[in-house]
């Protein structure tokens, strides 16, 4: 099998309905159909899984005020029937996943792996414009909820981003120096932040989105066009999933971090 019989294969996405297609069946076919080296691109996105379930994971047990490590973390994968983590790849988790760091810096990190591993044009771009985005918001609630200097940052941790670097270096200004487009992002998240819930996610997600589309090639059978595919099938997936009842935590879900635990 290969990368053309995938994507072929893949059922057609279309925001508001239901994927036919799960995400972990995503992961297995990509596993199963691609070159090792192509395999390795798509581990990326595996490994985003990885950390945003980790950080979830991780929140939770500190408010419970237990510590997180790699037998416990086990026990829990295993709890949650998440062990498709370690079936599909044989490394569970990078060592650095297990150090004291916030949240963002955790990401940060998967995105420096990306940075200096990664062949992919596509991925390199997306990665970095996604870790814009969330930095932007963290520093939108950050200014929102009046934090002081030295708990944003902590929030921000330490940094591979232009972005992060300027706004802590302008904390105390405004629109904490940001220009360019982070700037214009600045400005458009603080005019839907009036929203709350879905329709917030729904508006960030447009964002998301519409960068997905800029930067997928033209080439129809490619791998960029896979990792393009994946991200879709993430965004719509999660919108499907929401309820009311989640949409009072939904900027912790879209920041992967709770202010207040700080």
């Amino acid at each position: 099998m290969s990368l053309i019989y995938l994507l072929t294969y893949l059922p057609v996405l279309e925001r508001g309905i239901k994927p036919k297609i799960t995400k972990r069946h995503f992961f297995s076919m990509a596993q199963e159909c691609l070159s090792k080296t192509d395999f390795h691109e798509i581990y990326f996105l595996l490994l985003k899984e990885k950390i945003d379930y980790f950080i979830k994971i991780k929140m939770e047990t500190l408010f419970n005020k237990k510590k997180v490590n790699k037998k416990n973390f086990l026990n829990i994968l295993i709890e949650k029937e998440k062990m498709h983590f370690t079936n599909i790849s044989n490394v569970m988790f990078p060592k650095w996943i297990y150090k004291d760091d916030s949240p963002h810096k955790i990401v940060r990190l998967w995105y420096h792996e990306i940075d200096q591993k990664s062949n992919s044009y596509f991925l390199k771009k997306w990665s970095k414009f996604s870790l814009m985005l969330e930095e932007v918001i963290v520093g939108f609630l950050s200014k929102k909820n009046k934090l002081s200097r030295e708990r944003f940052f902590f929030q921000m941790g330490s940094s591979f981003n232009d972005t992060a670097c300027i706004m802590k270096k302008n904390y105390t200004s405004d629109n904490l120096g940001l220009n360019g487009r982070a700037l214009r992002l600045f400005f458009y998240i603080n005019s839907i932040f009036i929203l709350s819930g879905q329709d917030l996610e729904k508006k960030i997600n447009n964002i998301r989105l519409s960068e997905i589309e800029k930067l997928i090639p033209l080439e129809t059978f490619t791998l960029d066009c896979l990792i393009a595919y994946y991200l879709q099938l993430n965004i719509y997936d999660r919108e499907c999933s929401f309820s009311m009842k989640k949409g009072e935590k939904i900027l912790k879900d879209i920041l992967d971090v709770d202010l207040g635990m700080l």
